[in-house]
């Protein structure tokens, strides 16, 4: 048996110590907001934070859109921001008495987002999930009220054009609505339920 008073040999293995681990956060991730972690999401600052900014955002987006608009202005003799608004009126009227517009309206409401949702997967960061989970939530439940869509546009013809307006409202990059939806209202009211559910459970 060695002598603990005797100093370990020079070749001999150093002592087993215990390891501690620490695990450095994935590229990329955030914290989660909950009522137990105290980690929230904030506002996102937006292109559009009322009527009079939309104006200024559409005329933005014209800008940007060369390859589409110079054939169309050589050959109608407007301006892009006019056709832009001749185009907004006819497709109004259109969601208004076209038929299938509630069709148009859905295929508008999902093609754009479905290619951002799968942009959004494949991106590193995790920044842009609640904007498309809180976007999807409320497409779907857009799907149990389109169940009445019929007798609700007996009453409001304006249904599916508000939706779709609303919808884009979501979506869109100059907008974020979905995510700050989310962080003004879903989650706050998702608190509330949690504690009233909570203060039941103990009663």
């Amino acid at each position: 048996m060695a002598d603990p008073s005797q100093p370990p040999a020079a070749d001999a293995p150093p002592p087993a110590t215990a390891r501690t681990f620490s695990v450095a956060p994935k590229r990329g991730a955030r914290a989660v907001p909950s009522s137990s972690s105290g980690a929230r999401l904030s506002v996102r600052e937006t292109e559009v934070k009322s009527l009079t900014d939309v104006r200024p955002a559409v005329i933005k987006w014209l800008l940007g859109q060369d390859h589409l608009f110079n054939e169309l202005e050589k050959i109608s003799g407007l301006d892009r921001e006019k056709l832009f608004y001749v185009f907004c009126g006819f497709f109004s009227v259109y969601m208004i008495a076209g038929p299938g517009c509630g069709v148009v309206c859905n295929l508008i409401g999902f093609g754009y987002p479905a290619y951002c949702s799968v942009k959004a997967i494949r991106t590193d960061t995790k920044d842009d999930d609640t904007q498309w989970l809180i976007y999807w939530t409320t497409f779907a439940a857009f799907s149990i009220v389109d169940f009445f869509a019929e007798a609700i546009y007996k009453w409001f013809p304006l249904y599916w054009l508000a939706k779709i307006i609303f919808l884009l409202y979501l979506a869109l990059p100059q907008t974020q609505g979905a995510h700050n939806l989310y962080v003004q209202y879903v989650d706050p009211l998702f608190d509330k339920m949690n504690m009233i559910a909570k203060e039941q459970m103990k009663g």
